[in-house]
Parts: structure tokens; sequence; C-alpha cells
């Protein structure tokens, strides 16, 4: 019932992932890497069996791999750099939802209507 009166969701933020981070914050490098290996594994498929063309989309799974990999090459004082980054953030959503929780249920009428 207060989350209705108060227009917020319960749930709590979560913190980012780091290699996610670290994929925003280098897209340049990871974007070169998944076009050498999509190429790569575009050029396999196709010498195997005739496949149809994705058209434009990309291969989640294959990003996903590409930055975690490049995320794990990295040395401690860059991985320290991003989790600073990620607790930054984290902190940022933490006390805006924080905010939004505990202030006082709204008291004018037409902005208590569902």
């Amino acid at each position: 019932m207060k989350a209705r009166l108060v227009g917020a969701d319960l749930a709590k933020p979560r913190a980012a992932i780091t290699y996610n981070i670290f994929a925003r914050e280098n897209k340049k490098l990871v974007d070169n890497e998944y076009s050498r290996q999509a190429k790569q594994k575009t050029a396999s498929k196709t010498s195997k069996s005739k496949s149809k063309k994705r058209g434009g989309k990309v291969d989640v799974n294959l990003r996903r791999n590409i930055s975690r990999a490049l995320y794990n090459d990295l040395p401690q004082e860059e991985k320290d750099h991003i989790l600073g980054i990620i607790d930054e953030e984290h902190k940022v959503e933490l006390e805006a939802w924080d905010e939004l929780i505990n202030r006082p249920a709204a008291t004018d009428p037409t902005s208590r209507q569902a």
C-alpha cells in the first residue's frame, strides 16, 4: 500500500556487474574484439553449413564472454578502479531509492488516485 501511495518501487537497487561496467567504460576495445570474433565465428559457420544472415543482431553471449575475459585480464589496480565506479553509482542509486521509500505519503487526493 505504501508503495502505491508514494509511487515507489520497493525493489532495492542492485550493484552493477563488474564486466558490464568495464564494457561500458571501454566500449571501443570490446567492440573491436567482438567484431573480430564475430567474423571468425560467422566464417566458420558459413564454411560448415548454409546459415541465414543475422541482420546486424548482436550475439549477447559472445559479447558477455568477451567483456568478462577482457575484465579478468586486467591488472588489479584497474579492477579496483572499476569497483570504485560501481560503489559510487550504487551508493547514489541507494540514496535515491531510500529517499523515495522513506518520503511521506502524498496527501493531495488527486495524486493518490490510481
